[in-house]
């Protein structure tokens, strides 16, 4: 059968052969309608979602819609390693099968569920909305973030505040259920500022984070309290995601002075029996239009041209990508062979690399006029613009790092770290 397959963490799964699944007992083998791109396979695909495939190759995809032998249509999810639902077949657990009513289409049935259910599970189990409360959506831009605003009007919330970067989706949010809208392009110091500001007027009670990273250190850090005295306030946070970053500072101060509690929201998190028991009410508001989401279909023959776009909207692209870059950028443009001897990079990998950089508009390549055996490869100017995004999230990380210490201190700790390399040198040199 065909199948998009993962041969390495980081790079686009390739169309190719993959063996045919077998059942076992309690499996059933799907004939795979469509299956979702979500943030999840990506993430599992780059590597870096800690339920990361743990051997390759294997075939992408967590969930999606298919056929049974009985010609039963079925949402599911939970494929028995390597098999995945990026395939013309899968098998999966006959339990894990669930009925799709007709009103909802394919499409709409293999978009919706993963993305939903990252807002709606929260809000009803980890949360547990109550009536009028106000949620905050950090990361409301995105896919996962445009259906939390609708959901959590329709489970009950008073007011819905979205944050997010993208300027021109934030402006549209309203129409989908947002009272409020909070951009997060601004300077740390403005965003713990406008965070407080709007907590100080309407305080929050529940805020879903598919952010982490920056945003939500700015976010905790406005949650800080300044009187003793105060009355208790519970803010359930509920981390969901991590695409600003893995890692964030707390102070102790907010956890002193607020009443912060924090908790996650994935698999593992909340019971199956309420992912079950979700599903109806996601159905009936699906096939009545009552939520809205953006979709996309391509042909399962183009998932290593759209993977390989995916991989490098982001700076996150892999490092055998980012070298290519760095060389052409040094280099200019050179023979795909001369490349292949700066980079020490097998010939069949370079090229299916550069391919796939030319399809993503990062690199340009062309038949050498002087000698048409070699093709001639350069960096475009959207390769350009990956590079500079790379140094300034550098430039970014470099100056969260260096925050708080005057130029004095900031030239102390170098004086001091060259000290320590010196002493480093001189033990090798001694060993050696």
């Amino acid at each position: 059968m065909k199948a998009a397959v993962l041969h390495t963490l980081g790079e686009a799964p390739r169309f190719e052969d993959f063996p045919e699944p077998m059942p076992e007992k309690g499996e059933v083998i799907v004939h795979v309608k469509a299956s979702s791109l979500n943030n999840l396979s990506k993430m599992r695909a780059g590597g870096s979602h800690y339920d990361s495939y743990q051997s390759l190759p294997a075939v992408c995809g967590v969930d999606g819609v298919g056929l049974l032998d009985d010609g039963a249509r079925v949402y599911c999810g939970g494929c028995r390693p390597p098999y995945g639902m990026m395939a013309q077949r899968a098998v999966v657990s006959r339990s894990w099968c669930l009925s799709i009513p007709d009103g909802v289409d394919v499409i709409t049935a293999a978009a919706l569920p993963n993305a939903a259910l990252s807002s709606w599970l929260p809000l009803a189990f980890r949360a547990q909305l109550k009536p009028d409360e106000t949620v905050l959506i950090l990361g409301a831009t995105g896919v996962a973030g445009k259906l939390a605003v609708q959901i959590a009007r329709h489970l009950g919330a008073g007011r819905v505040v979205a944050a997010g970067r993208n300027r021109q989706v934030l402006h549209t949010l309203d129409d989908l259920g947002a009272d409020m809208v909070i951009s997060l392009d601004q300077s740390d110091q403005e965003l713990v500022e406008t965070f407080a500001r709007e907590a100080r007027h309407h305080p929050f009670d529940i805020i879903l984070d598919y952010l982490w990273g920056r945003p939500a250190e700015a976010l905790v850090r406005a949650l800080i309290g300044h009187d003793a005295m105060a009355e208790a306030s519970r803010v359930r946070f509920v981390s969901i995601a991590e695409m600003a970053g893995s890692t964030i500072s707390v102070p102790s101060a907010v956890l002193r002075s607020s009443g912060l509690e924090m908790y996650g929201s994935g698999g593992g998190s909340i019971s199956h029996q309420a992912l079950f028991d979700t599903f109806p009410q996601l159905w009936a508001l699906a096939a009545s239009g009552k939520l809205r989401i953006d979709t996309e279909p391509v042909s399962l023959a183009d998932v290593e041209d759209v993977m390989s776009r995916v991989f490098s909207q982001h700076v996150g692209m892999s490092f055998s990508r980012i070298l290519v870059l760095h060389e052409l950028m040094h280099a200019g443009e050179i023979s795909q062979t001369e490349l292949q001897q700066r980079l020490g990079m097998e010939g069949a990998l370079l090229t299916r690399f550069a391919k796939q950089m030319e399809a993503a508009g990062l690199i340009t390549r062309r038949v050498d006029p002087k000698d048409n055996r070699f093709t001639l490869v350069a960096l475009a100017p959207a390769g350009q613009q990956a590079l500079q995004e790379m140094e300034n999230l550098g430039e970014d990380f470099e100056t969260r790092l260096l925050e708080g210490l005057s130029k004095q201190e900031q030239a102390r700790m170098v004086r001091a770290m060259k000290h320590i390399q010196d002493n480093l040198s001189r033990w090798q040199e001694t060993d050696g």
